[in-house]
């Protein structure tokens, strides 16, 4: 039975972002057994060495535990994503004493929404888990760093150095994903690659012992001025190719710690090379930033980092290193920004079976006509139309091309319904899709819009029709169900393909 747990265990890695996913995936019912044993060979791992953090190993578990108090108690399935929710960022608040981080990586991460019923509970959760945590471990920084001034100059070098940052990231994910491709290009047996990838880590961390464990109180010698420039670089690159190799090979561990390992001291590096710029500052700046890039969540990385160090007066150039280094890192993994978008929505593409659905599919397949109408219709034919459909957008046409988008919203703002014509109401230039547009062309598009219907077009620009969103989604899912009872292994792969980074 723990060889089943551990297996199944290792193939959804710990990291928080993979927590995340499995509660948005799963609708929050997670395995708390798989929690406990992540928490404990995490624990293994990181007395062992190995270059890996503890915080998505906590998370998983704090998940874990809420979604089986929910589900014993019982209390309404529909609400077991928040429990878990609110277990996850308890956790992370009561790890780093990070409250405000907390709420944010729920809202952000988590659930990609706010209310009032959402932040009340996630709220009182987060304070609870901190005030046990700060009661038992007292209430410090988790990092020791001294009041760093802020200067407009920190704020102009965070805007190049979120290009090295950048880079940084990009080297990461290529060395992690790589990793992931060695078992399958030379039919290498996973534990054999686990053996090969400790032997290969166990030797940098003889040549530069700083990289093992979690990290931070090597993090600190930056902030005591023992640290030079050139040591800093050796260790921030060898740091990344150890974490980079553990968790690429689905070993037990977070990657938040390794992250801000990483940035704090390529910071401190550029920092330094920079002149006239206080190096410990940069540090602070660069662990936020690249774990931003790593994570893809700028807006948490960022507000975690503050309260670590208590540098609230570098917020500035810390969220402009966050956003930037994240922003940069994006464009060459194109889908990462609307990822967490289209998992909230229960859609993992990540997963190898539903990328090669998506792949698969075109969105001229999935065309609804409905009415259309020209720029000098008056409102009032348009409302006659719509009380006749069951559509709620209609496409706005001149000579076949597409030059607008009328809504009921649009009609509810106008003042009257009378003569005005259309074009003065209407959504002018809307983002379409193209007939041979895959599954994650249309996945991002209605990450970004919430609609059920998009605007198609050929590729001679001339207006299909609208894609049907609904029926789009219905096909997903029961390709999805079909291939997952004829093969139920595929169900366990995940990809390592560039677009579902």
């Amino acid at each position: 039975m723990f060889r089943k747990i551990f297996s199944k265990t290792q193939a959804s890695n710990t990291t928080i972002n993979s927590v995340a996913r499995n509660i948005a995936v799963k609708k929050g019912n997670l395995d708390y057994k798989k929690g406990i044993i992540a928490v404990i060979l995490t624990s293994v791992h990181i007395g062992a060495g190995a270059s890996v953090g503890r915080e998505g190993p906590i998370a998983k578990l704090g998940g874990a535990i809420s979604s089986l108090f929910a589900r014993i108690i019982p209390l309404s399935s529909n609400n077991i994503p928040l429990y878990a929710t609110c277990g996850v960022s308890s956790a992370i608040a009561a790890t780093f004493n990070a409250p405000i981080a907390g709420i944010i990586f729920g809202i952000e991460i988590i659930l990609g929404k706010i209310s009032i019923d959402i932040l009340t509970p996630v709220t009182i959760s987060v304070i609870t888990g901190t005030l046990i945590s700060r009661f038992h471990l007292g209430n410090y920084p988790t990092i020791a760093v001294p009041h760093l001034a802020f200067s407009f100059r920190l704020l102009y070098l965070s805007l190049f150095a979120s290009i090295i940052f950048a880079l940084y990231v990009l080297l990461f994910k290529k060395i992690a994903s790589s990793v992931g491709k060695l078992e399958k290009r030379f039919n290498i047996n996973s534990y054999l690659l686990v053996a090969i990838i400790g032997l290969v880590v166990g030797t940098l961390i003889a040549f530069v012992p700083q990289i093992k464990g979690v990290g931070y109180s090597e993090i600190e010698t930056i902030f005591t001025h023992s640290q030079t420039a050139s040591f800093a670089f050796i260790l921030s690159v060898t740091k990344l190719i150890a974490t980079a190799l553990i968790l690429g090979s689905n070993i037990f561990g977070g990657v938040f710690a390794p992250s801000i390992f990483i940035g704090g001291f390529s910071g401190f590096f550029m920092g330094s090379l920079a002149g006239n710029t206080n190096p410990e500052a940069m540090a602070i700046i660069g662990a936020a930033a690249i774990t931003s890039g790593i994570a893809n969540a700028p807006l948490r990385s960022a507000l975690i980092v503050i309260e670590l160090s208590q540098s609230y007066q570098l917020i500035l150039p810390i969220l402009v290193g966050s956003v930037l280094t994240n922003y940069i890192a994006s464009f060459f993994y194109s889908n990462s920004s609307s990822y967490r978008a289209i998992l909230i929505k229960g859609f993992d593409i990540s997963d190898a079976k539903l990328l090669k659905i998506l792949k698969n599919c075109r969105a001229g397949e999935f065309i609804k006509h409905v009415p259309l109408f020209q720029e000098e219709h008056t409102i009032l034919q348009l409302k006659n139309t719509i009380e006749q459909s069951d559509a709620k957008y209609f496409p706005v046409i001149e000579q076949k091309k597409l030059i607008g988008i009328v809504s009921l919203r649009d009609i509810r703002m106008s003042w009257k319904i009378g003569d005005d014509r259309i074009k003065k109401i209407m959504t002018k230039k809307p983002k379409t899709l193209k007939t041979n547009s895959d599954g994650l062309d249309i996945m991002s598009y209605i990450s970004k819009m919430d609609v059920n219907l998009v605007p198609v077009i050929n590729q001679k620009k001339e207006f299909e029709g609208m894609l049907n969103v609904d029926k789009f989604l219905k096909r997903i899912s029961m390709e999805y169900i079909y291939k997952t009872k004829s093969d139920p292994n595929l169900s366990q792969k995940k990809t390592t393909d560039r677009s579902a980074t």
